[in-house]
């Protein structure tokens, strides 16, 4: 066992008030895998044999397919720069399966990108929505450039593998960038691949790159990731295998790494903030291997988050402040209660009692069909209290909704989301944020419907106007109308039935979203948002409106 995995595994018994306590823990911080030889006599040792010995095929497959990925790729021209995956766990671990991975990521210059889906295309992958053909020219839910502005990958290509005869589906990520938050920043990217290093057959991060964003990642998973999952009232691991790697690469390639050229680049790229928190928190575990002076000069040249967009980003302050090993072993839900309550509130505030009238017009053009005419499309909405009611009337315009282009689409929905404690009245933890989805539906014979999405899914109930097995009729009262141009919507929602979080007499997130379909309805085009509109919906409440309940 080498010197970091031993530390590691110690750090973690030092903290378990007992065997079994340290094994609960092991497996809190995802990292059963790794040790499967401490749970030898417990009842979980065979399905982990298992699972290793199945890593063990699949990281073999998987690496026959990146023989070929390299071949065509390097008969092509095109650099295709390696990171994380298969060729991490055999550089950095004996046996490799003890490192568990489930896709390939790999980087490339987006000048190639259509070069490059041809490839993919021709190794028989293919775009895992609705199994289309990798090209630039693929019709996706999210337009192909547009999706690169959300996230720093494309959409994942796929492709049927077989490991000991039973078949596997292998994902790729493309990406054009090896972080999400730098969309505008593209020029970091050309000097990454640059500086690449060929190992072998493959191109890799040269080791500098490699640790920096293997440590920025741990950041991005702990807070955005693990965010995400607490929003959603899901149990989350704190995964530390990213600063296990951290330690290995450190350990294998003491001579390469270099801390200036280390802080230099982060500085460059925004990430410094990123960087000194995993590094606060692997000093912890991992002794005498980050100098320092590292500290002293992350912390001197740290940013202005205040007016930063995103949690991650904007929290930062706050977990810099905290002693790193609190972090790791307190319970997230409530380092991010007081996190929020540190951040400047980035949305509007609204005050239902004054019956506050808000008007919102966004209006966008129809991309990507064949007809040269217009779609101008905007929403407005008003709120308001009223015998125990929040009142919510929404006048959505879309002319094409209207005049038979789309027939009564279930993609054209009213979204509202409202702020909860994250623990309801039993003590269960549940979703941060409550998602009411509404569909209307008129012209359906003489009445005009209108259907809720049903999160609970139960058989057999698939719905004759909807055809979807999701929505149920909604049972309160709601006034729907359609008009020349849209539709007008008037939601009665009961309060005792909201699970509004208050502090005090605020319901502290709140926001209505409006989504339209495709002409040919079976796929969103544009989503209007009143209050959150830079994709932080999972992580940052202070993106949405304040409400403020004056009863």
């Amino acid at each position: 066992m080498s010197k970091a995995i031993e530390e590691l595994k110690n750090y973690i018994k030092e903290n378990s008030g007992s065997a079994n306590e340290f094994l609960l823990n092991l497996n809190h911080f995802g990292l059963e895998n790794i040790y499967f030889q401490e749970y030898k006599n417990k009842d979980e040792y065979l399905n982990l044999s298992k699972f290793n010995k199945h890593m063990k095929g699949f990281g073999e497959t998987v690496e026959k397919e990146l023989e070929q990925l390299a071949f065509k790729f390097e008969e092509a021209g095109i650099k295709l720069v390696h990171f994380k995956g298969v060729l991490l766990a055999k550089e950095l671990y004996s046996p490799p399966e003890l490192r568990k991975f489930s896709d390939i990521d790999v980087l490339i210059d987006t000048n190639y990108l259509a070069e490059a889906l041809d490839i993919f295309r021709e190794l028989g992958y293919v775009f895992s929505e609705g199994n289309k053909v990798p090209s630039i020219n693929t019709k996706l839910n999210f337009p192909f450039f547009d999706y690169l502005t959300r996230t720093c990958h494309i959409q994942e290509l796929v492709k049927t593998i077989y490991v000991d005869e039973e078949p596997v589906k292998l994902f790729v990520d493309l990406h054009a960038r090896i972080f999400n938050d730098l969309v505008t920043e593209w020029s970091y990217v050309k000097s990454i691949i640059l500086r690449a290093l060929k190992s072998d057959k493959y191109w890799l991060l040269e080791h500098n790159d490699r640790l920096i964003h293997l440590l920025c990642n741990f950041t991005k998973d702990y807070i955005d990731t693990g965010i995400m999952h607490t929003f959603l009232g899901q149990p989350v691991k704190k995964k530390l295998v990213s600063l296990l790697d951290s330690a290995l690469l450190i350990d294998k390639y003491t001579s390469l790494i270099h801390w200036d050229t280390i802080i230099s680049r982060s500085m460059g790229w925004g990430k410094q903030g990123e960087l000194l928190f995993a590094l606060k928190i692997f000093n912890e575990i991992f002794k005498q291997r980050v100098p320092s002076e590292v500290f002293t000069k992350l912390e001197e040249n740290l940013g202005n988050y205040k007016n930063e967009v995103g949690y991650k980003v904007r929290a930062l302050p706050y977990y810099l402040r905290k002693d790193p090993n609190s972090i790791l072993w307190a319970e997230r839900l409530t380092l991010y209660r007081e996190s929020i309550n540190e951040m400047d509130w980035k949305g509007p505030i609204l005050r239902i009692s004054e019956a506050e009238r808000i008007i919102v017009n966004r209006e966008c053009i129809k991309l990507g069909n064949s007809s040269d005419e217009e779609r101008k499309i905007s929403f407005r909405f008003d709120l308001k209290i009223e015998d125990k009611y929040l009142i919510v009337q929404t006048l959505v315009h879309d002319e094409w909704f209207t005049h038979s282009k789309i027939n009564n689409s279930n993609s054209n929905f009213i979204s509202l989301y409202f702020g909860t404690s994250g623990i309801d009245d039993q003590g269960n933890r549940v979703p941060l944020v409550q998602i009411l989805n509404f569909y209307p539906k008129y012209n359906t014979g003489d009445v005009n419907l209108l259907y809720i999405w049903n999160s609970i899914k139960e058989k057999d109930t698939t719905d004759s106007y909807t055809g979807d097995k999701n929505t149920i009729p909604f049972t309160h009262p709601y006034k729907l109308n359609a008009k020349a141009n849209g539709y007008e919507l008037t939601i009665y929602l009961p309060l005792n039935e909201l699970l509004f979080y208050r502090e005090g007499d605020s319901a502290c997130w709140f926001d209505i979203n409006v989504s339209y379909s495709n002409e040919d309805g079976k796929g969103r085009e544009c989503i209007l948002a009143y209050a959150n509109r830079n994709g932080q919906r999972w992580y940052d409440p202070s993106c949405y409106a304040k409400l403020i309940l004056n009863e």
